[in-house]
């Protein structure tokens, strides 16, 4: 049996024109949709360190939207052209599977977008020690290219089955591709207005920073830029793996090198890791995330250099205004690091242990 030609007077040009306009109304609405949630989205990241897709992952996560929106106008359009069954020469049968197949398939990859990038957004990027550790661009950037793709062809699967699509199938493709290349590279988004306030706002900690960098270089001291870039963020993985391991290098009876005291007392001026995540909640020893004070001392005996010496009583300097911090809803300091002295409250209260280890080791020296 010799199937239909899928054309215009099929479905008349009134109907035929209305579909392609609500489809591509909903492509525009859904990918405008998507830019804006993604970055709303992005903002709750505010509150560990705030995610920054690099150009080229911006560029392909706007690909990506753009070709599920254009997907999912290809499925209202269809879903709209064969909306009455009974004005087709085949199967009403047929007909009502051709819409319920093609609006299906595009609620689905809507549903499955927009809640897996929700769920990765609300809970892996505000888990404590997230660091990326799931990139689709990086690591599953295949999915971002056969999902969209795959079901807009498969959409179309129905519609070839009884009708001779021609031209049309063709045509829908090289639309498919210019329509996601212009709303990908045309996103109304501009991240720089989030990642600026993410830098303003983290421009006191970076700055703890530097000063110490500076000074080290004016002693002569290298830190390698591999060591740096941990300090430059909060709360990622890269940083907690820092603070164990500067940790267990001052509980060795070795001599420690004296870019590690510095990075050491960086952390300790920035004060933005609260605890060390050793899985055994009762052991606030383990828990502490920065050198033992007793560690501290042994280091200050194990080395001659009178450099070294100074940063480290500086380093105990640190810790002893840790626990000697006001309160800092009493505090009347407007220099902003209210996240540092936030966390030394809590340190104060959780470590009193420590604190005592800290002014027993102060009378004995």
């Amino acid at each position: 049996m010799t199937k239909e030609k899928l054309s215009i007077d099929l479905f008349g040009k009134t109907k035929f024109y209305t579909g392609l306009v609500i489809g591509l109304s909903t492509a525009i609405i859904i990918n405008l949709f998507f830019a804006y949630f993604r970055e709303i989205l992005r903002n709750q990241t505010f509150t560990r360190d705030l995610l920054i897709p690099t150009n080229e992952e911006f560029i392909g996560y706007n690909l990506f939207f753009a070709a599920v929106s254009i997907t999912a106008g290809l499925g209202l359009t269809i879903w709209f052209w064969f909306h009455n069954p009974f004005s087709f020469k085949i199967s009403k049968y047929w007909i009502q599977f051709i819409r319920t197949y093609s609006i299906f398939w595009t609620i689905l990859l809507l549903l499955v977008v927009s809640r897996v990038g929700s769920v990765l957004t609300w809970v892996l990027y505000t888990i404590y020690g997230y660091d990326d550790h799931l990139n689709f661009y990086n690591e599953f950037s295949i999915i971002l290219i056969l999902l969209p793709t795959v079901v807009f062809l498969n959409i179309w699967t129905p519609v070839r089955l009884k009708y001779q699509t021609g031209k049309w199938f063709w045509i829908s493709i090289v639309i498919y591709c210019s329509l996601t290349v212009l709303l990908g590279f045309n996103s109304p988004i501009d991240q720089n207005k989030l990642n600026k306030l993410w830098t303003s706002y983290n421009e006191p900690y970076n700055r703890i920073v530097d000063n110490e960098i500076d000074r080290a270089k004016l002693n002569g001291i290298h830190i390698p830029e591999k060591a740096i870039d941990p300090l430059r963020v909060n709360h990622k993985q890269r940083v907690h793996d820092q603070a164990q391991n500067l940790k267990q290098r001052f509980e060795s009876h070795i001599p420690v090198p004296i870019d590690t005291v510095i990075i050491e007392l960086i952390h300790a001026k920035k004060t933005t890791i609260r605890y060390l995540n050793t899985g055994d909640w009762s052991d606030k020893h383990s828990l502490w995330p920065f050198a033992h004070p007793r560690h501290v001392y042994q280091q200050i005996e194990l080395t001659q250099d009178s450099l070294k010496i100074a940063y480290l009583k500086e380093l105990l300097k640190e810790f002893n205004d840790i626990f000697n911090q006001a309160d800092p809803w009493e505090m009347d300091i407007n220099d902003g690091l209210d996240d540092k002295y936030y966390n030394r409250l809590f340190m104060q209260r959780r470590y009193k242990d420590i604190k005592s280890e800290l002014n027993d080791l102060r009378r004995e020296n």
